[in-house]
């Protein structure tokens, strides 16, 4: 259900890119079928998926591509220093709204000056994010956390992140939305 197409569109060619709760891999193996990326790496909260995750990415990476970081962790790693742009992907609604804030710091925090952060998440500013609810109740068992765009984006400039670029877009029923922010460079201010 999440629109690839988005995130692929926003990433510049031949980035290295780390994604914050990269599950199976499957966002990071389609970036790298599609030679758009010089180098991934990712974190998850269990071993098993990670595993998964580094597996399908061994297997969709080329000569042209590298393999970085993949890590066990609940926090942004501070290995995402090293990569110029950080995904974060339907991970945000899984975080408990009174942790949101400061777990977006610590990710602003720990990107590099000039990093981007593709953030997708649902909306829940929309009627339909009832439907991600019950999804998520089923698959998860965690949901009702999500925000709505605009405060996503308020958070991310608090965070002392450059908000570029925001869009709605509905996958079936779900509501979801980009936020594409950026770091600024040492020495200029958001």
């Amino acid at each position: 259900m999440c629109p690839l197409s988005g995130i692929r569109s926003e990433i510049p060619l031949g980035s290295s890119v780390f994604d914050l709760g990269c599950g199976t891999g499957a966002v990071l193996s389609t970036l790298l079928k599609n030679r758009i990326v010089s180098r991934v790496g990712g974190c998850e909260t269990s071993e098993s998926l990670l595993q998964i995750a580094k597996l399908a990415a061994t297997k969709s990476s080329s000569s042209t591509t590298t393999l970085g970081d993949f890590v066990v962790a609940l926090n942004p790693p501070d290995c995402i220093r090293e990569y110029d742009c950080v995904l974060l992907i339907d991970v945000l609604h899984h975080i408990p709204k009174k942790v949101q804030l400061n777990y977006l710091r610590q990710l602003a925090d720990k990107m590099r000056p000039g990093a981007f952060l593709i953030l997708k998440d649902i909306n829940a500013a929309k009627p339909c994010v009832w439907f991600n609810r019950l999804h998520d109740a089923i698959f998860s068992l965690n949901g009702f956390q999500e925000i709505s765009v605009t405060s996503a984006a308020k958070q991310l400039t608090e965070c002392g992140l450059s908000v570029q670029k925001a869009f709605e877009i509905y996958r079936l029923w779900y509501p979801h939305y980009f936020l594409i922010a950026q770091k600024p460079e040492a020495g200029i201010n958001a």
